[in-house]
């Protein structure tokens, strides 16, 4: 059971806890729209998209959100003078940590589980909302003057008529080694290809068309355009990055069903005396997965050091002004965790080796012992 005081801190930290992540989810909530809004998805696309694009951000809003809480609560509690009323009292300013421990406990837990199983789940789903944009591409019926921007593709496609695959009257705007190019074709189709993966349309012209613009390099004046004419031209667009599913898309039960089967694929090519090109991607394929498992935890450590590092820290500097631990906690959790995480992370994709990912928590563990060291001999 928590005491009075323990409970009245948890009341102070989970409300600053609360305004801070929903001012964070907002700003995150902002830019996803906006990169929903460039990939070329209409209004309503995006509001089906954005409940499943938003819980990307918790892994890190939430963390942030804790570590402001946790300056402002405490730095509060410092600057109003109940820690030192608390001390007069013989209640240690450890005593008042239970309650950060507590939640930062629940976040870490729910920070893993959310990248587990229910972030991998949105990514799936925000990627069938996605490929409406493609299905609609290839199911557009009999009309006539269809246009869409395709500005994540990087072009724009007109056609005077249309009668399912079969196009007439295409225009099409695009950058050619950064050069505006117009492509006008009198008849043309359009279909659907899969590899790997990846989804893109192929667009069949006939009687073609192009036509390049281009400046001086040195003027700047436009030239005269480049004309030619095709009896036909085909071209292949990738469509929404081409919905490749990364490791990170996968839930953990699910990386760890694709590690067995790529383990007992490398044995099985082992066993028949495959090449060693077949052996090598197979063994990229089996270092990916642990990686991303280990970065999910490392992650969700986060909460945890936060308070390790950002408690005794704020209680250390005694400071009456509450934002100044907020300052120092955030160049030190900075300094401690989020760097170090950066560097075992690259270190980790890069050389295959999981162990590095855990380089910002063992670094954030010594920066918090470094900090309550200091804070004893403060006091001394």
């Amino acid at each position: 059971m928590l005491r009075t005081l323990e409970r009245y801190v948890l009341r102070e930290l989970l409300r600053t806890f609360a305004l801070a992540l929903l001012a964070i989810t907002f700003v995150f909530f902002l830019g996803t729209s906006f990169r929903l809004v460039k990939d070329g998805l209409t209004y309503w696309q995006i509001l089906r998209s954005l409940p499943f694009a938003v819980p990307y951000t918790f892994p890190y809003s939430v963390p942030m959100a804790y570590l402001i809480a946790l300056a402002l609560t405490y730095g509060r509690l410092v600057a109003d003078r109940e820690v030192l009323a608390c001390e007069s009292c013989g209640v240690p300013p450890r005593a008042l940590a239970t309650p950060a421990v507590l939640v930062a406990v629940l976040l870490a837990l729910l920070s893993l589980v959310l990248q587990s199983s229910f972030i991998p789940w949105c990514h799936q789903r925000k990627a069938a909302i996605q490929r409406a944009v493609l299905e609609e591409v290839l199911s557009l019926g009999a009309g006539e003057h269809y246009c869409r921007v395709f500005q994540q593709e990087g072009f724009d496609l007109y056609a005077r008529s249309h009668d399912g695959a079969n196009l007439a009257g295409v225009v099409i705007h695009e950058d050619v080694e950064d050069k505006p190019m117009t492509i006008v074709a009198e008849r043309g189709t359009i279909a659907r290809v899969s590899s790997e993966g990846k989804d893109a349309v192929v667009i069949d012209l006939e009687n073609v068309t192009t036509t390049v613009f281009s400046r001086d390099p040195v003027t700047r004046a436009p030239r005269d355009p480049v004309r030619g004419r095709l009896a036909r031209y085909v071209h292949e667009y990738s469509f929404g990055k081409g919905f490749h599913v990364r490791t990170g898309d996968y839930s953990t039960v699910q990386l760890r069903e694709r590690y067995a089967q790529e383990l007992e694929g490398r044995r099985f090519a082992g066993t028949a005396g495959l090449l060693s090109g077949a052996l090598i991607a197979t063994d990229e394929r089996l270092t990916a997965i642990p990686v991303e498992i280990a970065i999910r935890a490392a992650v969700a450590s986060a909460p945890l050091v936060f308070v390790a590092i950002g408690f005794p820290l704020t209680i250390a500097l005694r400071h009456p002004n509450r934002l100044v631990p907020l300052v120092a906690s955030t160049a030190g959790v900075s300094l401690f965790y989020f760097a170090p995480l950066l560097l075992g992370r690259t270190i980790a994709e890069t050389w295959g080796r999981w162990e590095f990912c855990f380089l910002g928590t063992v670094v954030g563990v010594g920066g918090a012992l470094a900090v309550k060291l200091g804070e004893r001999r403060w006091r001394r």
